[in-house]
């Protein structure tokens, strides 16, 4: 908000108590911005765009198939806009579908935050070919992203899951020829 990056900024989630907790954090915290900010308890799958108007919607904290599900609402109800997603998991059911809602992505990364690690991925009608694993978010020397991707691929191994585990293995495969070079 302090970057001015938009004039208006919405906040929504389903649960009353953290929209109220988010307005008294927003009261307290001085803001030198010029952005408006909004704030409202409501299923996100309900929010109704300006179409005359560019959105960025962000995602953050639901699992990939509640994702998915306020995805393809929103696109529905509003026509396609840009998402700012990171979802906890289901990350390639949450790919899939966007690549099949006609999203690119323009930017992905890896981060963590308290032992946990969570894709982000900015999407748009415009930029490259969505992977299903990533492809510019891994940084195959970081200890992180290779404990991540061995927590993918004992995730897909338990769930006798070929398709995305070959996709995985063959990150490995890369990862261990990087480590050579």
């Amino acid at each position: 908000m302090e970057s001015n990056c938009c004039k208006k900024l919405h906040f929504v989630d389903c649960i009353p108590s953290i929209i109220e907790n988010l307005r008294k954090t927003l009261e307290i915290v001085p803001l030198q911005t010029k952005t408006d900010f909004y704030l409202y308890a409501m299923d996100g799958k309900e929010i109704e765009l300006d179409p005359s108007k560019k959105s960025l919607i962000i995602i953050s904290g639901l699992g990939g198939k509640a994702t998915i599900k306020m995805l393809q609402s929103i696109v529905k109800k509003n026509g396609m806009c840009d998402f700012l997603l990171s979802p906890k998991h289901h990350l390639y059911d949450v790919r899939v579908a966007l690549k099949n809602l006609g999203y690119k992505m323009v930017k992905e990364t890896l981060s963590t935050d308290n032992g946990r690690h969570y894709e982000n991925l900015l999407v748009s009608i415009v930029g490259k070919e969505l992977s299903p694993i990533g492809s510019e978010m891994w940084d195959l020397a970081s200890a992180y992203h290779q404990a991540y991707l061995k927590k993918q691929i004992t995730h897909y191994e338990l769930k006798k899951a070929d398709k995305e585990l070959a996709l995985y293995r063959e990150l490995t495969k890369r990862t261990s020829r990087t480590q050579r070079d």
